[in-house]
């Protein structure tokens, strides 16, 4: 019998740790001369349906110019490459003959020598124990341009460059091609950047939507759990990672290293040094996305984006440990007045040194109703709701609820504020910061004039329509006042 790894790798019980010594032969040395059947129209595409036949393919794209243009392919069944499992290390340990079967980078030659023009889908079967290394652009296709690759599942297998350019199904992703309902797990590895689980660098045109990534992911920079950069802007939507995305330097995300998304989710643990974020580690727009994995960080880190410029109606779950400067539970830092964040709302504990927001850790720009719930701890200059808030900033309509902690200079709201600041209708309902626009504050009304409860807090600047219940404040001790 087999084990499963947590990456959905098969090993055996009795496990051997050790580095295994194997034979390396190449499926390109085995391929069919046909494919199974189809004449490579839409209507009847070229069907694939063993690793000769995938070989086949492969052998083709390297030695045919423009072989696929006009042409459409399809997985018949599922194609087992290799019976044993990989770590994360690229070591093999084999079904039991001893010898491990290289695919050939399909599409490693780019220019007019890869996936064209074309269509692959994957028909809902998965490719099982692909491995494949290169200098750079390693996946399971390395190169395509103008192209739609769909409905395909690579699992167990492993991609790694020496230099940039990695992930499960397509290394890089040429203009106007499109990736959808694609599900990667094992591992991709770049030594430089540009690594994803499901595409490692796009260009413009392209679209990535419906994929979900269970692999861990790793590079010095540039690294997400769906996609690594983004050489021009698009929105990734729909997708999900599961896997965990690691390295040393900058800009890595749940979703995407450097970019944008939209409707996407991450579960997995992110792990790098500036800019890491749970969807995006650095990025111009996120929308409507969820984080629930834990972010660890040195600088810039945030539990939805690292360092960016709008996020609009999304959560983070997910705790935030930064070891520096700038870390917040929805971004780490926005350098520009274009900086918006509108209905957020921060659920995880968030920890770091200066500048440590339960929204954001340092804002120049626009926060709007948003909320924060999770506890903030940091070293100087810690707000419940921005760490720093420039002169430029506006803060307006948010709750804090979360208890705020620091050595120097911290409240309910903000740690440190800008003369020129607006802050309006703010309030904090914490345990231990208890203030409204900065000002403390102990009393609170229900107004019935307009037929609905609405809770407002009396201070002399106004009367805030309260997010919070009438019970949520008596618990925190405040005196309930007659109108």
């Amino acid at each position: 019998g087999r084990l499963i790894h947590e990456c959905g790798c098969r090993a055996d019980k009795n496990e051997d740790t050790t580095t295994p010594a194997y034979e390396e032969r190449n499926w390109i040395d085995f391929a069919s001369s046909e494919y199974a059947g189809g004449n490579g129209t839409r209507a009847n595409p070229f069907i694939i349906s063993t690793a000769q036949e995938l070989a086949f393919f492969s052998k083709n794209i390297d030695e045919i110019r423009n072989y696929t243009v006009g042409k459409f392919f399809m997985l018949g069944d599922n194609i087992e490459l290799n019976d044993g499992y990989f770590d994360e290390n690229g070591n093999y340990y084999d079904g039991g003959d001893g010898i491990l079967y290289v695919l050939s980078l399909i599409g490693s030659k780019a220019g007019d020598y890869r996936l064209k023009n074309s269509t692959l889908d994957g028909n809902n079967f998965t490719v099982s124990g692909a491995y494949a290394k290169g200098t750079t652009y390693a996946g399971f296709i390395a190169h395509c341009i103008d192209a739609t690759i769909c409905n395909l599942k690579v699992t167990n297998s492993y991609f790694e460059t020496a230099n940039s350019g990695a992930a499960g199904i397509c290394a890089s992703l040429g203009g106007n091609s499109t990736i959808y309902n694609c599900v990667f797990d094992g591992f991709a590895k770049a030594g430089l950047g540009w690594c994803g689980g499901i595409v490692g660098i796009s260009q413009a045109g392209c679209n990535v939507y419906d994929c979900i990534n269970y692999g861990k992911i790793s590079a010095t920079r540039l690294c997400g759990g769906i996609l690594g950069y983004q050489n021009a802007k698009f929105e990734i939507s729909n997708c999900i990672n599961y896997g965990d995305v690691s390295g040393a330097d900058y800009s890595f995300g749940g979703i995407v290293g450097q970019g944008n998304a939209v409707n996407c989710k991450n579960y997995g643990t992110i792990s790098a040094g500036s800019s890491v974020g749970g969807i995006i580690g650095t990025g111009d727009i996120l929308k409507y996305c969820q984080n629930y994995g834990t972010i660890n960080g040195k600088a810039s880190s945030g539990g939805l984006i690292g360092a960016g410029y709008i996020v609009y109606k999304s959560e983070n779950y997910g705790n935030v440990k930064g070891t520096s400067n700038n870390i917040g539970g929805i971004s780490g830092t926005n350098y520009s007045t274009k900086g918006t964040f509108i209905e957020c709302v921060n659920y995880g504990s968030v920890y770091g040194s200066t500048f440590v927001g339960g929204i954001v850790a340092l804002q120049h720009g626009l926060i709007l109703n948003c909320v924060n719930y999770g506890f903030i701890d940091g070293g100087n200059s810690v707000g419940g709701i921005s760490g720093s808030v420039k002169a430029t900033a506006i803060i307006k309509d948010c709750l804090n609820e979360g208890n705020v902690d620091a050595r120097v200079r911290h409240n309910g709201i903000y740690g440190e504020v800008e003369s020129g600041a607006s802050i309006a209708n703010t309030l904090s309902v914490s345990s231990q910061d208890k203030c409204y626009v900065g000002n403390d504050f102990s009393g609170f009304y229900i107004d019935y004039k307009t037929g609905k409860i609405g809770i407002k807090v009396l201070t002399g600047k106004g009367l805030y329509q309260a997010k919070v219940t009438e019970q949520t404040l008596i618990d925190r001790g405040f005196k309930k006042l007659s109108t």
